[in-house]
This record gives structure tokens, sequence and C-alpha cells, in this order.
């Protein structure tokens, strides 16, 4: 949901499982973009091919 000054946060967590199967306790991360830095970030993922694709 954007703040109230049109910034758009983003969770992040590298991955979910740990290698051994069990649950990461590895803390997500926020990270707050502006409308601008959003357009920005969707243009790069836009032109990687699909084969660079994370699952």
């Amino acid at each position: 949901m954007p703040e109230p000054d049109g910034r758009v946060q983003l969770l992040m967590r590298p991955h979910a499982v740990d290698e051994d199967g069990t649950p990461s306790r590895v803390r997500t991360q926020v990270f707050s973009f502006s409308p601008l830095e959003v357009r920005a970030l969707v243009a790069c993922l836009d032109i990687l091919p699909d084969d660079d694709a994370v699952p």
C-alpha cells in the first residue's frame, strides 16, 4: 500500500527455507521506493530474459 507521500514499501527476504530445509531465520527487510524509483525498477526487470527470472 502506498505511503502518504506516494512511496511504496517492498518487503524482501533472501529465502524462506535454509539449505538444510529448516525455516529461514533471516529477517525480512523493508525498502521504501518513490514512484520514479519503482518505474525504474520495473523497467530493469522488464528487460531481463525469461531464463534469468528468479523462481
